[in-house]
């Protein structure tokens, strides 16, 4: 096994933080409805993918905004918190999603 700088510093105790709610522009990607995870790009940068995770209850629901929006590789508006070590983000905690179905 190998340990990158991000499991040491968990290991010694070091904390990630945890940014306030804001929207991001996002292209979802990898979107799997049982676990409620999936890969996002920010539209600035679509090149560069993180790890999702959403909190929202109709993420579990047939033909649901997140499927249908990876579903269209449409760019969305999501809410999101953003889980940070150091200065990068690891993780981004989605709440909320608008999607344009035009």
């Amino acid at each position: 096994t190998t340990l990158d700088r991000e499991d040491k510093a968990v290991i010694n105790g070091e904390d990630f933080s945890v940014t306030g709610e804001a929207e991001y522009r996002v292209l979802i990607d990898e979107f799997d409805m049982r676990k409620k995870t999936c890969k996002v790009a920010l539209r600035d940068d679509l090149k560069v993918r993180y790890n999702a995770r959403v909190t929202d209850p109709q993420a579990e629901l047939a033909n649901n905004k997140y499927a249908l929006a990876m579903a269209n590789k449409a760019i969305v508006t999501v809410k999101a918190k953003t889980k940070v070590f150091e200065t990068q983000i690891k993780e981004f905690v989605i709440s909320d999603i608008e999607y344009d179905h035009s």
